[in-house]
């Protein structure tokens, strides 16, 4: 033979015997359906179908895994049904799960290797128990033995894949590993629950969160108002009465007041009635340029205002105190994280007017009464469920003096307002 043939040979001889060796290696393999015991084999289980199937999803998913591997031939429960029939056995498949009926099943199908064992579903696991029956052959016998086994406990139902698939893989090769690679799967799984959980009760809270501050904020109430009013913009005063004359005068005015709310009535959104009482101290002011446009007038002029005798040469002011009694008509939402009230009031009012100015090195003045109707509108917004601020704009006519001067004009007031949780009945919820 030539040499150059040799090698060709050597080469597909060693190749043939590698492939009948490989061929020789091939084990049949029978897994059993899993018995199901406990709570998911019990009758009356609350989810039927998992008592049903869990059993058989545990030999399905080893089936996945072991079939991957060639080395292995899987055998079907038909054929082991077919068998089990032709030899009159009286043994099935479902009824099979002591080691001595699997060892008599294996002879009959004449299997290499079987796998059987249970899962146990508990209030809080399930227990997968699993056997591997191994058949070994000789020339001159042949005997079953318990080749492998092993008991995983899973926490969740979730995870009855991975588990059956790291038993069917420990079982044959009897790796510690697969088993410690399953448990670091389980582990890096049960962070990323309780970091999900975490969030979501995260998100949960502050769902709650923004619940209950949209209700308190809604469901509480004012109870106390402090404001200012008399800013000047660009030369408009914020602060102003309807008559020219004395808007002509005094150029500069302030307001100061104070709201207590004495009842109220509303539902849980916030929207009702609130009576109210306000006291108030409001001061205008003359300037320098006002005085050149006072003319001088012969009379009495105690019960009139803006008219004087002798005419003003500084300290020119009009002071007035007083009350109101009122009443508001509410109505409340909720965006941007606030509750917003809407208002319209309307009330009686009572105030002392008091005017003075200096002339001659003599102080002079004038003490009226002035009483009126005053009606605004206005916004309130919460800051929190305790605090707000809002903004009014209110407008009157309160008669002053023999020439009934109206004092109340325009007035754009500011403020702050401390709320309670008492949406309705009197002042303090008694």
């Amino acid at each position: 033979m030539s040499k150059h043939l040799r090698l060709p040979l050597l080469i597909l001889v060693l190749t043939l015997i590698g492939s009948a060796s490989a061929m020789g290696a091939v084990k049949t393999i029978y897994i059993k359906p899993f018995t199901v015991t406990g709570e998911a084999g019990a009758a009356g289980f609350g989810a039927p179908a998992l008592g049903a199937t869990l059993g058989n999803d545990v030999r399905d998913y080893m089936s996945e895994e072991i079939v991957k591997d060639a080395a292995y031939i899987l055998t079907s429960d038909d054929e082991v049904k077919k068998v089990a029939e032709q030899a009159a056995l009286r043994m099935t498949v479902e009824g099979c799960a002591d080691d001595e009926c699997i060892k008599e099943l294996m002879k009959a199908i004449d299997a290499d290797l079987i796998i059987f064992g249970s899962v146990k579903k508990g209030k809080e696991s399930i227990t997968i128990s699993a056997k591997l029956l191994e058949r070994v052959r000789s020339d001159d016998k042949s005997y079953i033995r318990i080749k492998s086994s092993k008991v995983l406990t899973v926490q969740r139902e979730r995870y009855v894949e991975n588990a059956s698939k790291a038993l069917a893989q420990y079982l044959l090769g009897a790796k510690d590993s697969t088993i410690k690679d399953f448990n670091k799967y389980v582990a890096r799984k049960e962070r990323e629950i309780r970091k999900s959980r975490e969030r979501h009760e995260s998100n949960l809270n502050s769902i709650e969160d923004d619940y209950e501050s949209r209700w308190a904020c809604l469901r509480n109430s004012p109870l106390l108002r402090v404001g200012y009013g008399g800013f000047s913009v660009g030369g408009f005063n914020t602060v102003s009465t309807f008559d020219k004359t004395l808007n002509d005068y005094y150029t500069g005015s302030q307001m100061f007041f104070a709201d207590l709310f004495i009842y109220r009535s509303k539902d849980i959104v916030g929207d009702g009635v609130d009576i109210y009482a306000r006291v108030f101290q409001r001061k205008f002011t003359a300037d320098s340029s006002a005085y050149g446009k006072i003319q001088a007038q012969t009379g009495d002029f105690d019960d009139t205002l803006g008219k004087y005798d002798p005419i003003p040469q500084s300290g020119l002011q009009i002071m007035n105190q007083g009350a109101d009694l009122g009443m508001r008509f509410v109505g409340s939402t909720y965006f941007f994280n606030q509750a917003w009230s809407a208002y319209l009031s309307f009330a009686f009012r009572i105030m002392k007017v008091e005017e003075s100015y200096k002339s001659g090195g003599v102080t002079y003045e004038k003490d009226l009464m002035g009483r009126g109707l005053v009606g605004g509108i206005g916004i309130e917004v919460t800051l929190n469920r305790y605090l707000g601020l809002f903004t009014e704009l209110s407008a009157g006519y309160t008669a002053t003096g023999g020439d009934k001067k109206n004092l109340d004009g325009r007035q754009i007031l500011f403020g702050v307002t401390l709320r309670t949780d008492h949406v309705s009945g009197s002042f303090l919820g008694l």
